[in-house]
Parts: structure tokens; C-alpha cells; sequence
């Protein structure tokens, strides 16, 4: 079974570059064009990793993480 990679960048060519790039090397990769969407699809079925932009509209990176920090507790 692949590891599961989400990936949340608000630019569409670097979300694409990184998905190519690791999916080449055999890792299942979700592209997801804010935080909040990468958050809610995480909350659902969370991944092995995850690859955050640090500015992004809507909820940041940072923000992102520390909602997912909280979910654990």
C-alpha cells in the first residue's frame, strides 16, 4: 500500500509540480487548493503526510496545522 500524501498550496503549478513528482515515485497524492479543504478532507481519512503552503486565502498553513494539533488531543 502507498503512503497518502495531501498536498494544500493556493498555486496550481506547485500543487501540480509536487503531485507529479511524488506520485512518480509511488506515493498516493491529494492536491487540495486551500487549508480548509485539506483540513476537512483530513478530518475524514487522514493521511501519512501532509505539505502545507504557508499563505494561502482563507485558513494559512499555520492555522492549518495547529487545527490538526488540536484534533489529536
Amino acid at each position: 500500500m502507498a503512503y497518502k500524501i495531501y498536498i494544500a498550496d493556493d498555486e496550481k503549478n506547485i500543487r501540480e509540480l509536487l503531485k507529479n513528482f511524488l506520485q512518480s515515485d509511488g506515493y498516493e497524492v491529494s492536491e487540495f487548493e486551500t487549508g480548509d479543504l485539506l483540513l476537512c478532507a483530513f478530518e475524514k481519512e487522514p493521511s501519512d503526510l501532509v505539505i502545507l503552503d504557508i499563505m494561502m486565502p482563507g485558513m494559512d498553513g499555520p492555522e492549518v496545522f495547529r487545527r490538526m494539533q488540536e484534533d489529536e488531543q
